[in-house]
């Protein structure tokens, strides 16, 4: 559930689109991004100001929102910002999407989603510098600390066992050969969706030529698609296959995808 409405998808630690404008002729010339001109803003913009004087948010950037009629000069530019609900949220985002590659879209299509559970499982917990997040609470003991992280985590994966039980979920293995030699690859990635040749995921396996797929929606079809890469770049997706929830999901379990 995200905003009231049900998304078809489970997603931990999400975020939505923020939107604030920097000085220009719309605003006064007075910066709606800072707290300080709240004044001079509108309601959305001061809760936008909030959250990024808070460290709640990433900047994904900038884009014009009033061009001159003539010249085509840009009058008024704006920040766009993924919003989270709390620093610790927006610091396992950050260094989450940097460990498995999922990018943060651009300021025309910022992307400010959550975490698939396969996705969420992948990101190496101890790789993340949480100092930033003990430094707002270093007044509690480290206990407390610790069991504040356990408690939002615990808080996610609670809402992940009811979605599941609520939904059915399957879980698929894929497989592939590895790339000969020449091609010098160091990883592979696997793509998936329920669109073909439309994927909204991506985990990055590393050189593993083998990974698990789990929390998968029996009531979806899902198309995955494979690549493989080197330090000169990513090669282009491989041959697309599929599989049904509704199979999978057969309580006689005989289905292949």
């Amino acid at each position: 559930w995200k905003n009231g409405s049900c998304t078809g998808t489970v997603e931990i630690f999400s975020g939505d689109v923020g939107i604030c404008r920097n000085p220009g002729v719309e605003t006064g010339f007075h910066d709606c991004c800072e707290v300080e001109n709240a004044s001079h803003c509108e309601s959305s913009e001061v809760k936008v100001a909030q959250a990024r004087d808070d460290r709640l948010t990433y900047e994904v950037g900038e884009r014009c929102k009033k061009e001159a009629p003539i010249g085509g000069t840009c009058l008024q530019k704006e920040k766009v910002l993924c919003v989270f609900p709390s620093i610790l949220s927006r610091i396992i985002q950050e260094d989450g999407r940097s460990q498995l590659g999922i990018s943060w879209g651009d300021a025309e299509h910022p992307n400010c989603r959550g975490f698939t559970p396969s996705e969420f499982q992948a990101i190496d917990f101890s790789k993340i510098d949480f100092s930033e997040y003990v430094s707002t609470i270093k007044t509690e003991t480290q206990e407390n600390i610790k069991q504040n992280i356990n408690d939002e985590v615990q808080d996610f994966y609670k809402d992940l066992h009811t979605s599941r039980e609520s939904q059915g979920t399957f879980s698929v293995i894929l497989t592939w050969n590895p790339n000969p030699p020449k091609d010098y690859v160091i990883g592979y990635k696997i793509y998936y969706g329920t669109s073909p040749r439309h994927y909204t995921n991506v985990v990055n396996t590393g050189n593993r030529t083998e990974y698990k797929i789990i929390g998968l929606l029996c009531s979806n079809t899902y198309y995955f698609a494979a690549t493989a890469y080197n330090a000169y770049g990513e090669s282009g997706y491989s041959k697309e296959i599929s599989c049904s929830g509704k199979c999978a999901c057969k309580k006689d379990g005989k289905c292949s995808c």
